[in-house]
């Protein structure tokens, strides 16, 4: 566990700090609280249906104690939130949060005014636009108006693409041309990739693999492994997608998400790679070892 951060509350009688408890699996950020001689030490509640990946972090009480404000990514951004307890006799009512700035720009820092009304905050604008380089004008220029997106993918077919858009990392589909833009995700999606049909797309949330179909919907968990699922690469079948735990050492294998199944099966002989890509002729697959660390390339006719 890391400490930050410690505040005292306007009374002195209590303390609220920031720790971190990272593990393979996760990348917890909680405040804590905790009475001024060292007891009774506990979480700080979180609101209704908060997400648990959702970092909370940095709080501060303004002048007087009337707010405690906090900062998270819950929203896709660095936010500030005011954490709203229930009057002591409303013992039915549990704390709750409400967002207090937009979004853009992402806040990096904060400081309470003087009357305990407001908040003096430092921003960041994220911005991008997605250019091509064009042979003929030998440099770069916008594509699709600049579109603020990462990630692009194009679809087996060349009729779609899949982006990201950013600085959020929700995920999209239009035609090749912009057109027909439709918003796939509102959570973070990264590392899309098609299925060889060009109806599917799977991702991760940097925890586990997910599909969702080209013409939207709610997205499907495909695995509960835990160890941070991620580099989806579909089968030239498409019946099963080959992945990776995040590439940790001692953890380093191909996995295999039969798609009928669910079931999750290791490659063998996969002990010590990652980053599975199949060949767009289903003949080969790429993928890389470490240690030491070096490209390898399994052949499906000589195995």
């Amino acid at each position: 566990m890391v400490p930050g951060n410690p505040v005292f509350s306007p009374d002195s009688k209590k303390i609220r700090v920031t720790v971190s408890r990272s593990t393979l699996e996760t990348d917890l950020t909680r405040i804590w609280e905790l009475n001024v001689d060292g007891t009774n030490p506990h979480l700080l509640p979180l609101p209704q249906h908060w997400p648990e990946d959702s970092a909370v972090y940095g709080g501060i009480w303004t002048p007087g104690g009337k707010h405690f404000v906090f900062s998270s990514f819950k929203d896709g951004s660095d936010n500030l939130y005011e954490y709203l307890e229930p009057r002591w006799y409303e013992f039915w009512n549990k704390p709750y949060a409400v967002r207090l700035t937009p979004g853009q720009p992402e806040v990096t820092a904060m400081a309470p005014s003087r009357d305990g009304n407001g908040m003096f905050v430092v921003g960041r604008m994220a911005q991008g636009s997605m250019h091509f380089y064009d042979e003929k004008e030998k440099r770069f220029l916008p594509y699709l108006g600049g579109l603020p997106a990462t990630q692009l993918v194009v679809s087996p077919d060349r009729k779609w693409m899949v982006y990201t858009d950013y600085p959020r990392g929700y995920l999209w589909r239009c035609k090749v041309d912009g057109s027909e833009k439709l918003q796939l995700t509102d959570t973070l999606a990264q590392m899309p990739t098609w299925s060889p049909d060009s109806q599917w797309i799977a991702y991760s949330d940097w925890h586990e693999l997910y599909r969702v179909s080209v013409d939207g919907g709610l997205p499907e968990k495909l695995t509960s492994e835990g160890f941070m699922e991620v580099l989806p690469s579909w089968s030239p079948d498409g019946k099963s997608i080959y992945f990776n735990d995040y590439p940790i050492q001692g953890h380093l294998r191909i996995r295999i998400l039969d798609l009928e199944t669910k079931k999750v099966s290791t490659m063998p002989g996969s002990d010590g790679y990652y980053a599975p890509l199949w060949s767009p002729d289903g003949q080969y697959l790429a993928g890389i070892q470490n240690p030491p660390k070096s490209l390898a390339i399994y052949s499906v006719k000589t195995k």
